[in-house]
């Protein structure tokens, strides 16, 4: 399913959903580690990378077999009838680790990192890092959009966001559900129906 297509000097940029043009999986640090795949005495950790490192930091957590989650995209470019594909973060940066506080030391041991954010809210963070992870599983395509301090809390009642919950700007833009980041103070933003939306009290 192509989402999206803009011309660009090198050619034509297409930002694509997880299964886009084939069934290229994508690199496993992309999603949400599950909760039976983490360590039960383990928190969340953000870990602030050096430039463009957010890749090559989860690929080294992988290999470590340390839960870690790197929101990225899939973009494809085209050449006439050649294409290039590439994943990019989707919040240049930062990568999110799980595991106990070695984990966090082991991501500094890397290089890759400048350093490591301290968490104190787990459960909100976890709870929009799964926010997140379902747009990204139901295949959404995800745009940058100014972190969201007010707005109206809604959830997606059906379709293949259900269950995926964020905010609206009713005044700028109803018809965009915003998903934020607090740690961060970043956010992005999935266009949808305002009729699949219910507001949460």
């Amino acid at each position: 399913m192509l989402l999206r297509a803009t011309e660009t000097s090198a050619g034509t940029l297409s930002r694509c959903a997880d299964g886009a043009l084939g069934a290229h999986a994508g690199p496993r640090h992309r999603r949400l580690p599950p909760a039976s795949s983490r360590l039960p005495d383990g928190v969340w950790h953000v870990a602030h990378t050096r430039p463009r490192q957010e890749k090559a930091l989860g690929e080294a957590l992988d290999a470590a077999g340390v839960a870690c989650f790197v929101p990225l995209i899939r973009q494809v470019r085209y050449y006439g009838h050649r294409h290039r594909e590439a994943w990019l973060p989707l919040f240049p940066s930062y990568a999110f680790v799980h595991g106990p506080k070695e984990h966090a030391l082991q991501c500094l041991r890397t290089k890759r990192v400048a350093r490591m954010l301290p968490v104190e809210d787990q459960p909100g963070l976890e709870h929009e890092l799964l926010q997140l992870d379902r747009a990204l599983a139901g295949g959404a395509t995800l745009d940058p959009y100014p972190y969201l301090e007010v707005g109206k809390r809604a959830v997606v009642a059906r379709g293949p966001f259900k269950g995926v919950e964020g905010m609206i700007d009713e005044r700028r833009s109803p018809d965009r559900l915003v998903l934020n980041v607090s740690l961060l103070g970043r956010a992005t933003s999935l266009e949808i129906d305002a009729s699949l939306l219910h507001a949460i009290d």
